[in-house]
């Protein structure tokens, strides 16, 4: 498996982080969180410990990049559709549905 791999999920991984402040108080921290200094206040307000684990899921071969991708795939879908519900921002739905029928992991 690519090394890219490895780069595309923790670019993931933040991503969720962005999205966990959406489902928590309906605020995106922006691109900015993106840098250290950025990503600190958002990391510090929601990562719980059940997060954290999330973030942290092994990552050594390629069925651990396997079942990492499909961890954060499952926790973003998850936070996005509370979101929606919570705070009315809309979730691709249909876009998920392509996702998931194109790329199963």
């Amino acid at each position: 498996m690519p090394g890219i791999v490895v780069f595309g999920l923790h670019h993931d991984a933040m991503a969720l982080v962005r999205l966990w402040a959406l489902e928590d108080v309906g605020e995106d921290p922006g691109p900015g969180a993106f840098t250290i200094f950025g990503m600190t206040p958002p990391m510090r307000r929601h990562l719980t410990p059940g997060r954290l684990r999330l973030l942290g899921t092994p990552r050594r071969d390629e069925a651990e990049l396997r079942t990492a991708a499909g961890a954060l795939r499952e926790a973003a879908g998850t936070a996005g559709r509370v979101a929606e519900t919570r705070w009315g921002i809309a979730y691709p739905h249909r876009l998920e549905s392509v996702v998931r029928e194109r790329w199963p992991l």
